[in-house]
């Protein structure tokens, strides 16, 4: 919007703008809002990650708003989280003694959204990313012994997977239910 006041645009190009703002739809925009308050506040003020705070700021930024268009591109918001999450990993050794929230909230909206808004092979992908983040986030939280990694890694696949899960099963309920109000609405204008 700026660039087009700069430029002297007309005011078709302000309701252009304005429009593209507001597909987010408002449940979207809460979560982006929060998760990127919710991530600042970890980088800034609770210092939960130990990397350096700006690049870490900037991470918490983008995992935060990618997160808007989870229901139109559920695949790339979740490569986005991902690589925007991974950076952790390098900072900490394993095992990690701390936890952002705002990086584990993200990656939980990102499965989800694989689930229930992918289709296809973009939803086996999402189901793969589950598997793949359970695997690095056990080795994250227990570290190389065996012991506490076999355990950490049958809590995890079960958060990650069952939110995967949980957004598969929703979006297949959603999609059955379109599918027999479009046969119901038809059936009843071929009675008509």
């Amino acid at each position: 919007i700026a660039r087009a006041a700069d430029a002297g645009a007309a005011p078709e190009d302000y309701r252009h703008a304005v429009r593209r703002l507001s597909r987010v739809p408002f449940p979207d925009g809460l979560i982006v809002a929060g998760l990127v308050v919710l991530g600042e506040i970890e980088v800034w003020v609770t210092a939960t990650y130990t990397g350096p705070r700006g690049l870490t700021s900037a991470l918490a930024l983008v995992r935060g708003l990618a997160l808007g268009w989870r229901r139109r591109r559920p695949i790339a918001v979740l490569a986005i989280v991902i690589a925007a999450s991974a950076p952790v990993l390098l900072y900490d050794a394993a095992p990690v003694r701390h936890d952002a929230v705002s990086t584990q909230l993200a990656v939980l909206f990102a499965l989800y959204a694989a689930g229930a808004y992918a289709t296809g092979r973009a939803r086996a992908v999402g189901a793969l990313v589950a598997l793949v983040g359970a695997l690095l986030r056990a080795y994250e939280d227990a570290g190389p012994d065996s012991g506490a990694f076999i355990s950490s890694l049958v809590f995890f696949g079960g958060i990650y997977g069952g939110t995967w899960l949980a957004g598969f099963v929703v979006g297949r309920h959603r999609a059955r239910t379109r599918d027999a109000e479009y046969r119901a609405g038809r059936a009843e204008a071929e009675r008509e």
